[in-house]
């Protein structure tokens, strides 16, 4: 065994570039799990938004135009989970 060579203690090395792309990896696939999380708890909103407003709607008079207020929301909130309009 080479006498001049630092004892080994099980642990790695890692160069600077190689921590670097794991915090780049790290905070991408952080900012994608968030992402997916937003997405789903937008559309369940929309959703619950969506049968409320139905509901309302069917009650008709002037529960008519709550509940198509509130369908309006739930497609705008669905619209904005799935990226189509700009937040």
């Amino acid at each position: 065994m080479d006498e001049s060579a630092p004892p080994d203690d099980g642990e790695l090395e890692f160069s600077l570039e190689d921590h670097r792309q794991y915090e780049i990896l790290r905070t991408a696939i952080e900012d994608a799990l968030k992402h997916v999380l937003v997405t789903i708890i937008m559309l369940s909103l929309a959703s619950g938004l969506f049968v409320i407003g139905a509901q309302f709607a069917l009650e008709g008079g002037v529960l008519l135009w709550i509940g198509l207020a509130i369908v309006l929301v739930a497609c705008f909130i669905g619209a904005m989970a799935l990226d189509v309009l700009p937040v």
